[in-house]
């Protein structure tokens, strides 16, 4: 029985906390907004997989946490000179191999892994996986009970926890909370399971702007990949913290904590930026920042901030970004690869960093949502990960029924392939988050949590009336969306 979850995104909180955020009349959502979802589903998760053993007879099982667990990339702790006085960057070093033992950047690293697992939701989460690590789990009446089969956990690698590899220390670490054994073993990359027909990445490799290499050409894609693939920074980690993850830093630095925390549109704006990584689908970016809910006027909750005032306080915000990163090295070298495919959009951005043209002609509303979105139509028509799955070595000599991975926050079953081997599937593992969705016409905004994860068995597990001679391997698959509301709250956001 393989059991395979990804993307859980653990995050730090506190870097974000500004004092006097709670303050809020009594309609408004909690400022105090966490990516991190509660324990409880994970416990119940872990009943529910007690059961599926027993039910379909399971001989053991795998639980895969397939990468992006700890987000060692989106925290502002890489700006607070306190943290990171020597302004380290996961992406600087050449290679992994580059971190050494008690530098800098493993240091920091290390705090940011222990920043993660001090967090209320993601310490009491952790010890359901330390649990099931030591073949235990908690029951209904969160009564320990011996989980029914042998356990083995495995922890595999994403984009954004690919530092989790850099040093001994550092894997140590993770490990720690995991409750996995001490080794200065590398993480597995990709796993296979050979009883369940079963290839699992994280799927960053189905991704060119989160890999080190760009694997949409149409060749057959290795299970194995080059250890340097994994081991070189990915475009995508610029991103993530130099862009995502800045974007609130500069805010508060911009406006200042106190001017936050006491002026009711920039609390709410503030929520936005921490939040809007959230929000599906990306396209929908400018009018999440632009169609902002006054939520302080309890008799008309449709009555909204005004567009040129909501500007108004970004503008800086994205003029002090533009300043720290128009000379940006790393940022260049990128850009100037993507330009040498003639792209239009890194052309035109590598342009207008280097002349500094918002000093020129200002920084137009229309003109930047104009920009992003032309950005975000060029991501969203990238070849899905069912394209590259199809690929696959395994897929195409039938070693492999099933390819699994997440990465892309869509959960999904794809047929990829069905001739003498019989049919085989991409099934992406979707998310453990937060999400935003949005209205048809991009106006208004909801929150809620999302779950997936899929159970694949043997050919001599979950028989129905098979005999084992009969049986291949089989796969359930569980996506699921929730929420709860206040009744006093439900016309602005849940509230967990």
């Amino acid at each position: 029985m393989l059991v395979v979850l990804s993307d859980l995104h653990f995050v730090e909180e506190s870097s974000h906390y500004i004092e006097g955020m709670e303050i809020v009349s009594k309609l408004a959502r909690p400022l105090t907004y966490s990516h991190n979802l509660p324990a409880r589903p994970f416990q119940q998760l872990a009943i529910r997989l007690a059961d599926e053993a027993v039910r379909n007879k399971a001989k053991r099982l795998d639980l895969v946490l397939a990468g992006d667990i700890f987000d060692i990339n989106r925290t502002a702790m890489w700006f607070d000179k306190e943290h990171n006085p020597t302004n380290e960057r996961p992406y600087v070093a050449a290679t992994l191999d580059a971190v050494k033992a008690d530098s800098p950047l493993e240091k920091l690293v290390i705090r940011i892994i222990d920043a993660i697992a001090d967090d209320v939701m993601v310490a009491e989460t952790l010890q359901v996986f330390q649990a099931l690590a030591n073949g235990c789990y908690l029951d209904e009446n969160d009564k320990p009970q011996e989980f029914p089969v042998s356990v083995t956990l495995h922890h595999i690698l994403g984009n954004h926890d690919r530092m989790g590899n850099a040093t001994p220390a550092i894997r140590n670490a993770i490990r720690k909370h995991l409750g996995l054994p001490v080794s200065d073993d590398l993480f597995e990359r990709v796993l296979l399971f050979e009883n369940e027909q079963t290839l699992v990445r994280h799927g960053q490799e189905y991704d060119r702007y989160n890999f080190a290499a760009d694997h949409s050409k149409g060749e057959p894609i290795a299970a194995h990949l080059p250890d340097e693939q994994y081991s070189d920074p990915a475009f995508g980690d610029f991103i993530t913290i130099d862009v995502a993850s800045r974007l609130p830093y500069e805010f508060r630095k911009c406006h200042g904590e106190a001017t936050i925390a006491s002026t009711k549109m920039l609390r709410d704006l503030y929520l936005r930026l921490l939040e809007f990584d959230d929000l599906r689908p990306m396209a929908a970016m400018f009018n999440y920042f632009s169609y902002i809910p006054d939520q302080s006027h309890d008799d008309d909750l449709n009555e909204k901030y005004d567009k040129k005032d909501v500007w108004e306080a970004i503008k800086p915000v994205l003029r002090s970004m533009l300043e720290a990163l128009h000379n940006d090295a790393y940022l260049h070298g990128w850009l100037k690869t993507y330009s040498k495919r003639l792209a239009v959009i890194p052309i035109g951005v590598r342009i207008y960093l280097r002349l500094k043209l918002w000093k020129i002609f200002g920084l137009s509303f229309a003109y930047v949502k104009m920009l992003s979105a032309m950005g975000l139509d060029k991501a969203n028509n990238i070849a899905g990960a069912e394209t590259y799955a199809m690929r696959e070595e395994g897929v195409k000599n039938g070693r492999f029924r099933f390819v699994v991975a997440g990465h892309t926050h869509h959960p999904k079953v794809s047929l990829i392939d069905h001739g003498k081997h019989g049919e085989c599937y991409f099934i992406d593992t979707g998310t453990w988050r937060n999400r935003i969705p949005v209205t048809p016409d991009y106006q208004a905004f909801g929150r809620v949590k999302t779950l997936t994860y899929v159970t694949i068995y043997g050919g001599n597990e979950d028989l129905g009336s098979l005999e084992v001679s009969q049986k291949a391997a089989s796969f359930d698959y569980w996506s699921g969306i929730t929420e709860r509301w206040a009744v006093s709250e439900t016309a602005v956001s849940g509230i967990g």
